[in-house]
């Protein structure tokens, strides 16, 4: 289709165009305004002429009302609207010259507080915010005082006159007051109207006084004792009538009242009604509103209504019981009973040693403590819209940092965290910079010096072959690689033309440039004062002045040393609601980083990390492959509740995008704008113009724009819904992904600045934009913890002081026989748990072997697939080919480069995975089986300790009351390890889930076991080269010379890492699979015995706390103990207060299984080894018969002949 610069050129367009200028009809939107007015003799294009001009003072005198526009631009606005003010009136005469209507007899014209403007208006005038230019606002209030003149006319004095009668009165000399006069006769009237005041009873339903009786009732007041129920101006803003009250009169003028008058007038109206009726109907305005017609709008509250910023303060809490408990109230009732309790301590003995304790540790009694944050990873593309998305949900515009300049944003992970609420009134913003170690740092400089050097090098070595390709083509991701290399080292040299210059082959591969490059990132921590721990701060007033300081550990800025490739991590630290209820959010940088080392360092937080959003952009949603693959990895290692899809920038629609709706749910809408255009042509051809209603006109225009964007947006959310739901492919709605739309740039829009005028509010209202529904996930994430927080706290901490009170005043309880009991105790339990966690790791590594017999009969058939696919895919490749993909440790990225065979991307490590992926499978199912009778065998080891514990308390040398006591302390603890040992076996299949994952990459995730070992081997494919030849005398070669061929020695070299029998890469990789996960079972093992340990201690420290104490007792503690005592009471309510503060817990069944592991314990299961009693309870699984499947024969009665 041609241009329309080559239209314009065209025998039909410009024969067109001469039949119209024959006709006299000029294309205005093609033609200049002609200067000389009086040239122009054709009244039609007179008057087109003069309606544009109209338009632009339209257009310019709602400008002039922009609050933001400084003064020099309303200056500069105004005369522009006098100018053509003045060509208008040219216009119009040379209209009425020629004899065309008389546009210049119009009606009064009138200022802003409705009196007639002397002259029709003419001269200079000053329109919009110019009154209130300096100079022209005094001008204005002096033509509001009386002149001298008029007040002569009228027969007053002159000012001069009167000036001549001053005095000393005037200024306040009066001799009234000098006397005490005045003074007595204000006292007198003050007395008066307090004792009348006084007269008033205090209620309206009171028995009148004489004074009330006096009073005249104003409308509104029924005597029902409400007097005037005036409606606030929020009502007013929120509801709309549904038609007028019934006995009120609605003046058709209504619409052209001003703001102020218009919502006066409305209270006024209600509250007169309410003395007769009830109130009017009113309901609250949602987007499912019908669209309002302009008589319609014109009537509603929504007319040129200026609205506050959005205060999200006043946002509600999700509905969960966390958010019920007032958390202020409890920790006041913490601190009271502290302040109780240590005012009673005050001067014990500091040889009390128990009231010491006791002194000491009630100060823990308010310091509550929590859980580790819920850590919430933010993950998506660069440019999808994350960081002002953070700002949004934040409140805080320019916290993070926005792409807006068109480069790349956040380049560094950065985490916001909580910090505690200034004390002096002033928040203040901390950032913590944490740099990688110098292990990371080496590897992360090898990386890049590699894509540099291959980029420049790759082929210039390598030996004549005809049979494979050139290698001088270079895709689009070396030349991504190769600038991102160069990036990096201009950042640490300072200049690129200082790379260079230190930059060369023999320098790369004898490794002297590695550390050249080691010793400059040295250098550079050095100059930010990077301590020993690679950590360096900065601190700000405001969120603006912090990002300045922290640019450069983000991201690439102009013209400033950038470190951000060194920055392992940035803790933003500020107040906000989000961070202090336990949520911190991390910015991850966009995915698809060049780097390697940095993408799996990204991996590995989002795996580390409660919960995953995923942002990406709406444009790209349906299109974005990656999308599934995210999704996929984020709910194998979150589960579908964790895992968020954000969809940004659902407002981004064009103009042109909105005037193509068409359809059932647009037509309304464009009818109404169709009206429109009408009703402006038609305001546009009065002779008398009406301000008031030009003002509607724009106003209902951007309404119904407003309508039609919202209109599209939801309707275009709910597509992109259907979409994804079938994208997803979740089973049930609890296997869904939620998705939330977002329009982070209009909820920012809601927050600025003190009022929001009307025509330039958003079309999607705040809820509308999403992030509202973002807080409340985000403040619903840590409810359940936090609660579980304080109730611990209460239940556990202060109750366990409680009892040490109860024990420090009650003598009679104390027992010396409670010490040896415990310290029998500790020699039972002690020796016995260390011995069954040995027990434990080896009946599991057993539980491993026996799992794993199928895959050790299976490795020869693995080698050989193995052998298959490196000789006869791998090997086969041309050398471009497999040179790129060594290069790439062994994956390439579909489109990413265009060499043969590489078009759709290839992955040797998930290559190598899927050989392995049957066998581990196996591995898997048949361990879980074992695991099945680990759970029956564990619980009657825990039986043994109860035996061996009963024992020795039946043979300890302490009384029978104590053995009774601590039987009956005993019992509730087996439960509660019984309860550890459940949770132990309950966290082993997830374990066994993500060691398969691992190892078989299910999810492509980038850190798994495969690239562990292959990484080292292609990197040293890569590096290593044959031996150079000796140089011949007197010949200068521009290439090297090898003993062998380079490409035919690095595929040797290859072959020889992956299938040399005597280390094969599949004994390697099976035996670090193995060594792995023993390692994460025994660090499992480790982390749940230990939480039984500390169970067992805590009660051994509670039986030796009941001892007698090795001291005696001054009369001073004596006495504190008695207030201890009488205080206890008080105490003991204070508690039972703060437990019914905190919602109820649950009622929770008993778990049969735990009931059910003491029953079915036999007395030979005594002294056995946790082996045995395995091996016993596999051979009676064995012997039990297995349940039949076969269906029962059905006997069918017959009917007798």
């Amino acid at each position: 289709m041609a241009r329309n610069s080559e239209k314009a050129h065209s025998m039909l367009f410009r024969f067109r165009a001469a039949q119209a200028a024959e006709a006299g009809i000029i294309d205005i939107s093609r033609t200049r305004r002609p200067k000389l007015i009086t040239s122009v003799t054709s009244i039609p294009v007179c008057e087109k002429w003069r309606g544009q001009v109209l338009k632009e003072i339209s257009r310019k005198v709602t400008k002039i009302q922009d609050e933001a526009l400084s003064d020099y631009q309303i200056r500069d606005l105004n005369d522009e609207i006098n100018k053509l003010m003045r060509e208008k009136h040219m216009w119009e005469s040379q209209i009425r010259n020629m004899g065309g209507p008389n546009y210049m007899r119009g009606g009064r014209v009138l200022d802003e507080d409705g009196k007639e403007v002397p002259g029709g208006g003419k001269g200079y005038r000053y329109f919009g915010r110019a009154k209130e230019l300096p100079g022209v606002k005094e001008l204005f209030e002096r033509q509001q005082r009386p002149e001298d003149d008029a007040g002569i006319q009228k027969g007053r004095e002159k000012r001069s006159e009167l000036r001549q009668k001053i005095d000393a009165g005037y200024y306040g000399y009066n001799l009234d007051e000098e006397d005490g006069t005045l003074l007595a006769y204000e006292r007198a009237k003050e007395k008066e109207a307090w004792d009348n005041f006084m007269l008033l009873g205090d209620d309206l339903n009171e028995k009148p006084s004489k004074a009330q009786l006096e009073w005249v009732e104003v409308p509104g007041d029924a005597g029902d004792g409400v007097r005037w129920n005036v409606p606030t101006l929020e009502e007013l803003l929120t509801t709309t009538f549904v038609a007028p009250p019934a006995g009120v009169y609605l003046p058709p003028t209504l619409g052209r009242l001003a703001g102020e008058e218009f919502f006066l007038l409305l209270s006024i109206l209600m509250t007169l009604n309410n003395a007769s009726q009830s109130a009017p109907t009113v309901k609250p305005i949602t987007m499912d509103d019908k669209v309002l017609t302009f008589e319609e709008f014109i009537l509603s509250p929504l007319c040129r209504r200026a609205t506050s910023t959005y205060d999200s303060a006043m946002e509600s809490k999700p509905q969960v019981p966390w958010y019920s408990v007032d958390k202020a109230a409890f920790n006041a009732a913490l601190k009271e009973l502290v302040t109780m309790i240590d005012d009673c301590l005050k001067g014990a003995p500091v040889s009390d040693s128990e009231l010491q304790d006791l002194d000491r540790t009630a100060v823990s009694l308010c310091q509550m403590n929590r859980s580790p944050p819920v850590k919430v990873a933010l993950l998506g593309a660069q440019g999808a819209g994350k960081s002002l998305l953070i700002n949004a949900i934040f409140d805080r515009d320019m916290l993070s940092l926005t792409g807006a300049d068109g480069k790349a944003c956040t380049s560094s992970t950065t985490s916001y965290v909580s910090l505690p609420r200034s004390t002096t009134g002033s928040d203040m913003f901390h950032a913590i910079i944490r740099f990688v170690d110098r292990t990371k740092r080496q590897a992360i400089i090898k990386e890049h010096a590699r894509n540099y050097y291959y980029f420049h090098n790759v082929d210039a070595d390598l030996d004549d072959d005809p049979d494979d390709e050139p290698t001088t083509h270079r895709d689009a991701s070396s030349d991504k690689l190769k600038d991102t290399a160069q990036e990096f080292f201009t950042t640490l040299f300072g200049a690129v033309d200082a790379f260079r210059d230190s930059w060369n082959v023999a320098a790369y591969k004898s490794g002297e440039f590695i550390r050249l490059c080691e010793w400059k990132c040295d250098e550079a921590l050095e100059d930010e004062k990077v301590d020993d721990k690679n950590i360096t701060t900065r601190t700000a007033p405001n969120q603006a002045a912090l990002l300045e300081k922290i640019k450069p550990f983000m991201a690439s800025i102009d013209n400033r040393r950038c470190l951000w490739p060194l920055v392992d991590g940035i803790d933003v630290a500020f107040h906000h609601d989000i961070s202090e209820s336990g949520v911190t959010v991390i910015d991850l940088p966009g995915m698809n980083d060049t780097n390697l080392t940095r993408a799996r360092h990204a991996e590995n937080i989002m795996k580390a990390a409660n919960a995953v959003c995923i942002v990406v952009d709406t444009i790209r949603v349906t299109t974005d492959d990656e999308l599934i693959t995210l999704v996929r990895k984020a709910k194998a290692m979150h589960g579908v509740d964790n895992v968020k899809v954000i969809l940004t920038k659902i407002d981004d629609l064009s103009s042109n995008q909105l005037k193509q709706c068409v359809g059932p749910k647009f037509n309304h809408v464009n009818h109404l704008l169709d009206e429109l255009e009408e009703m402006e042509a038609a305001f546009e051809a009065e002779e008398d113009q009406d301000l008031h209603k030009r003002q509607h006109i724009e106003w209902y225009r951007a309404y119904l724009e407003n309508a039609r964007k919202r209109i599209k947006i939801l309707d275009r959310a709910a597509d992109i819904d259907r979409k994804l739901a079938v994208m997803f492919e979740g089973r049930t709605e609890k296997d869904s992904i939620q998705v939330i739309h977002v329009s982070a740039s209009d909820y920012m829009n809601w927050t600025t600045g003190p009022r929001i005028p009307y025509n330039k509010q958003s079309a999607l209202t705040v809820e509308l934009t999403g992030i509202p529904t973002i807080r409340r996930e985000l403040y619903e994430l840590p409810a359940a913890q936090n609660l579980k927080d304080y109730d611990r706290h209460l239940r556990t901490i202060v109750h366990t002081f409680l009892k040490k009170i109860k024990r420090a005043i009650r003598d009679d309880q104390r027992d010396a026989g409670f010490k040896m009991m415990a310290d029998d105790l500790d020699e039972v339990w002690k020796g016995f748990m260390s011995g069954i966690l040995t027990q434990a790791k080896n009946s599991f590594r057993i539980s491993f072997n026996k799992a794993f017999k199928d895959i050790l009969v299976g490795i020869p058939t693995l080698k050989d697939q193995l052998g298959e696919k490196v000789t006869s895919q791998w090997l086969s490749l041309h050398s471009a080919t497999f040179l790129k993909v060594v290069k790439c440790n062994g994956r390439v990225k579909k489109g990413v480069s265009q060499a043969r065979g590489l078009k759709e991307g290839c992955n040797w490590n998930k290559e190598l995975a899927n050989i392995l992926a049957p066998c581990l499978a196996n591995w898997e199912s048949k361990y879980n089986c074992e695991m099945s009778t680990m759970a029956l065998c564990l619980p009657k080891v825990v039986r043994q300790l109860d035996k061996k514990v009963s024992e020795m308390i039946d043979a300890s040398r302490s009384n029978l009351a104590i053995h009774e006591r601590t039987k009956k302390k005993w019992q509730p603890l087996q439960s509660h390890i019984l309860f550890k040992i459940k949770i132990l076996m309950e966290a082993v299949p997830p374990l066994v889930k993500s060691m398969y994952s691992f190892a078989t990459m299910e999810t492509d995730q980038e850190t798994n076991l495969i690239s562990q070992t292959t990484d080292g081997i292609f990197a040293d494919v890569f590096d290593t080269d044959p031996a150079e030849k000796p140089s011949v005398p007197g010949q200068v070669s521009k290439k090297k010379r090898y003993v062998t061929p380079r490409l035919p020695f690095k595929k040797k070299l290859l072959e020889k890492s992956f299938l040399d029998p005597n280390d094969h890469f599949i004994d390697h990789v099976l035996a670090e699979f193995q060594s792995d996960f023993n390692e994460a079972l025994d660090k499992l093992l480790d982390e749940h015995f230990a939480g039984i340990d500390t169970l067992l201690t805590a009660f051994s420290d509670s039986l030796r706390a009941q001892a007698d104490i090795t001291y005696r007792p001054t009369a001073e503690g004596r006495a504190i103990r008695a207030d201890l005592a009488e205080l206890l009471p008080q105490l003991e309510e204070k508690v039972t207060a703060l437990e019914k503060m905190l919602p109820p817990r649950p009622k929770t069944e008993e778990d049969p299984a735990l009931a059910a592991a003491f029953d079915d314990y036999d007395d030979d299961d005594d002294d056995q080894s946790l082996a045995a009693i395995i091996e016993k309870i596999s051979k009676k699984r064995k012997a039990e018969p297995a349940v039949a499947t076969r269906a029962k024969r059905q006997h069918i009665k017959s009917e007798p002949v």
